[in-house]
């Protein structure tokens, strides 16, 4: 190498020494712009990433919230809710499996069984078999002991559930600025087991699913021991005398009139013959049998039927897969008949589909499915 004065490099030198780090700075220049595009790349599936996980909890959230109201909370993550809804898969798949191998053994679906009272005793005979089989393992002892652990706060809300305030939207409108403070009963009153809930599908019109609460049988049986209304009453009697109170329900014969002559002014084809109302292949006798523009049986409920009554009409078109409708007289009255039809819901273990219907609304029928 040639060297200048003093032993520095020569102009040629110098030049090809510049060139190799004009080329190593345009290398690492370009290195520099593919790791700014990697990161970049990185940070879209960053947010991709996060978008999905996002979109994954809030459904997550929404099947708790549908399905294991007990155990949601705005602040749960999506593994928390996974686990969860993992768990209550895995207890279901459980209950279906011991159910199945029982089934035969317990006739489940048929099974009736009357405990007949001494003779004499001039009380009435108690049935069960119907599904209410879980009413009398609910001692009333146990049932005022919790009772009596409740808060004041908590009883109000239990009152307001079991007279058909039984959405958190009603429930919000009987308790205006207390909103909070039932919301909050509400979901004590299902933990510690005296109310449930169920997931209700409007499936005509625009589909819509809530939630509806309603007493356990733990909840009933506080209604037969508990002064409600200034007298103790069955939960099922407790509705209807509220209903009474309130001008909410007609008589029997008042309701059957109303819903035949809006029926009729409607064009609908009806018949009252006592052959057509008879569910066939049951005892059971409707109250309106539509003939056009659609085979459909009317029940006109004053909510004056107990849970036996309730758990035999409804058992009857179960057997038979008969449609079949209910008419109310009023719009609360039809929250307390959705409450009556969650409870059946919930002890057979069996979905149900049905249409339901107030007087102002015929010939209006709102189509309903209870998802078990």
């Amino acid at each position: 190498m040639k060297l200048t004065h003093e032993g520095e490099p020569s102009g040629v030198e110098m030049i090809f020494r510049k060139r190799e780090k004009e080329r190593e700075i345009k290398k690492l220049k370009l290195y520099v712009k593919q790791l700014e595009q990697f990161y970049s790349n990185l940070l879209k599936e960053r947010d991709l990433l996060k978008k999905e996980l996002d979109s994954c909890r809030d459904y997550a959230l929404t099947i708790v919230e549908q399905f294991v109201p007990s155990k949601y909370s705005t602040s749960l993550s999506l593994m928390n809710a996974l686990e969860i809804i993992y768990n209550e898969l895995r207890e279901a798949l459980s209950e279906n499996v011991e159910l199945r191998n029982k089934l035969k053994e317990l006739e489940l679906l048929e099974g009736k069984r009357t405990i007949k009272t001494p003779e004499g005793s001039g009380e009435r005979e108690v049935r069960i078999g119907l599904g209410l089989e879980s009413l009398m393992k609910v001692s009333k002892e146990s049932a005022l002991r919790k009772w009596e652990r409740l808060s004041t706060f908590e009883k109000e809300a239990f009152h307001e559930i079991i007279i058909g305030n039984c959405t958190e939207e009603l429930l919000s409108v009987e308790g205006k600025g207390r909103k909070a403070s039932l919301v909050k009963a509400k979901s004590s009153l299902i933990e510690k087991g005296f109310i449930r809930a169920l997931s209700i599908s409007k499936t005509s019109g625009k589909f819509k699913a809530f939630e509806v609460y309603f007493p356990s049988p733990l909840g009933v049986k506080v209604c037969e021991i508990i002064a409600f209304e200034g007298r103790v009453m069955p939960w099922t009697l407790l509705q209807y005398e509220y209903a009474l109170k309130k001008q909410l329900t007609l008589n029997h014969d008042e309701l059957v009139k109303a819903t035949v002559n809006k029926l009729r002014h409607a064009n609908y084809e009806l018949s009252l013959d006592d052959y057509d109302l008879l569910v066939h292949g049951t005892n059971h006798r409707a109250d309106i049998y539509i003939v056009k523009p659609e085979e459909l049986y009317i029940e006109c409920e004053t909510l004056s039927n107990s849970l036996e009554d309730t758990f035999r009409m409804i058992n009857a078109y179960v057997k038979t897969g008969k449609a079949f409708s209910i008419v109310v007289a009023s719009e609360q009255a039809k929250y307390m008949m959705l409450q009556r039809l969650c409870f059946y819901s919930w002890e057979v273990k069996r979905s149900l589909s049905f249409k339901l219907t107030t007087i102002r609304d015929i010939p209006n029928m709102t189509s309903y499915v209870i998802l078990r």
